[in-house]
């Protein structure tokens, strides 16, 4: 009766060994898995960021561009202002003086 139950005893010991074993390598499985999903969402995040980034890079540089077009065309509109409010100061001055001899 007791080899019988030694036997037993061993042939569950090693059972339960098999299934621990499994579980632990179904455990390992899962992690992996677990492991490669989160990795892919992090790299679709990362994906995700770097677009949005470049988006605002080309918008930064397109607002860029247009401020120094704008700034051109402030300093060309100014010179242009200038030149005609020197020319029509100047055209007042002689029509002033004009009347003033006549």
């Amino acid at each position: 009766h007791h080899k019988n139950f030694k036997f037993w005893k061993e042939r569950v010991a090693a059972e339960h060994a098999i299934v621990v074993a499994e579980l632990e390598r179904k455990h390992q499985s899962e992690l992996a898995d677990l492991q490669d999903v989160k990795r892919s969402q992090d790299d679709t995040w990362l994906n995700q960021c770097a677009k949005i980034e470049e988006g605002f890079k080309n918008e930064i540089r397109d607002l860029m561009s247009k401020t120094e077009i704008l700034e051109t065309d402030k300093v060309k509109l100014n010179d242009d202002y200038t030149l005609k409010l020197e020319k029509a100061t100047a055209f007042y001055e002689k029509e002033l003086e004009a009347a003033r001899n006549s």
